[in-house]
């Protein structure tokens, strides 16, 4: 955990998920956030975690990290 291109299959499973990705939402670095039944946690600069919407694959990858899976 904590790279993110760590496999979906190898995060931990939490119990409940934080809120959806909001892009009119002001996030700070270590804010989580789900996203189809992903965990991420702001990790790069702040104002790119405002502008970008986390997944692996896309630009949000470098700004948003994969920490859990949840439900």
């Amino acid at each position: 955990t904590g790279d993110p291109y760590t496999p979906l299959a190898a995060l931990t499973p939490d119990p409940g998920c934080p809120g959806d990705y909001d892009s009119n939402t002001e996030y700070e670095a270590g804010d989580t956030v789900s996203d189809n039944g992903v965990v991420y946690a702001c990790t790069g600069a702040v104002q790119f975690c405002n502008l970008y919407a986390p997944d692996l694959k896309g630009v949000g990858g470098s700004y948003w990290t994969a920490t859990a899976s949840c439900d």
